[in-house]
């Protein structure tokens, strides 16, 4: 059964696409660390992208480690003397649409601050980009993310911010 997609794709159709699509990947490796991570979201990212977009004829590239000021690719974003650069950015049309902020969370004592940061840190890229993704992998296993308050701040970030919070 084909499923037809529209002939048109919106920021947030493609970002809750994207989302989704990040959601079902399977990571494959049992040793998941950050740069392994990296390399399996930015293969996702161009998977989808090709796709999706490629089919429409719109052009599209994935930016990583690329931030220099004025420069083509990831443009960092400087807040309070710091600078804060994506792991991916998505241009659509020759244009940084879409930041993604992508963290391994390994269980321990820092887990708490560790999924602050990350959102605190989609915080900062969504005053460049037009939307961020946040994708935080998470290693424990069993972990619930469906509480009312969760969604709640989930919905906030998107409605409010145009972040799409990931948790896996």
């Amino acid at each position: 059964m084909n499923i037809e997609l529209p002939k048109y794709v919106g920021l947030n159709e493609m970002v809750d696409e994207l989302a989704r699509k990040l959601m079902l990947t399977r990571f494959q490796n049992s040793r998941l660390n950050q740069s392994i991570l990296m390399d399996d979201v930015t293969k996702t990212c161009e998977e989808y992208l090709g796709q999706r977009l490629t089919t429409l004829g719109v052009p599209h590239k994935v930016w990583r480690d690329v931030a220099e000021p004025y420069a083509e690719g990831i443009r960092p974003v400087f807040v309070f003397g710091n600078t804060f650069i994506p792991d991916l950015v998505i241009d659509v049309a020759e244009k940084p649409t879409l930041a993604l902020s992508v963290k391994y969370i390994g269980p321990g004592a820092r887990t708490t601050f560790n999924l602050s940061a990350a959102i605190g840190e989609a915080l900062v890229f969504s005053h460049q980009y037009p939307a961020v993704i946040a994708f935080l992998y998470q290693s424990k296993k069993g972990v619930d993310y469906m509480h009312l308050l969760d969604r709640e701040i989930m919905m906030a970030l998107w409605h409010e911010h145009k972040i799409k919070l990931v948790l896996r």
